[in-house]
């Protein structure tokens, strides 16, 4: 059965660490156009076996968790194409990644595109400096 609270947890309410422990069945469900996700039986053996893995990967856990993990498709595509651009095109200039944004997807707002790269800009440098 569907959990609001323990799944609200995955979305950031709350820190991975103390949430992903306590959900034990396995549950997918949509969620106005994104799904949420509740770890099943696997997890003891996942945290039993793979604590090496999971201590490597817990600072991108706990980012995707508090920062993306909110967020619907409307939201994250932008960001997803901003972070494209901001990968392959380190040194462009924020506009023009926005406008490469809207060249590919054009039903994105130049607003919407300049907000996403000035994100994952800022995201970029708290990496930077963590």
């Amino acid at each position: 059965m569907y959990d609001h609270d323990r799944c609200a947890t995955l979305r950031g309410h709350r820190n991975a660490r103390e949430g992903l422990p306590q959900m034990r069945r396995g549950h997918v469900r949509p969620l106005e156009y994104a799904a949420t996700f509740e770890p099943g039986e696997q997890l003891p053996y996942l945290e039993g076996h793979l604590p090496k893995t999971i201590a490597k990967y817990r600072s991108a856990i706990d980012f995707a968790v508090k920062n993306l993990a909110p967020l619907g498709v409307k939201q994250l595509e932008p960001l997803a194409t901003a972070l494209y651009y901001t990968a392959s095109q380190p040194h462009e200039s924020q506009k023009r990644r926005a406008e490469r944004i809207l060249e590919v997807k054009s039903h994105i707002r130049m607003e919407d595109a300049m907000l996403a790269v000035t994100q994952v800009d800022r995201w970029r440098e708290e990496n930077i400096h963590a």
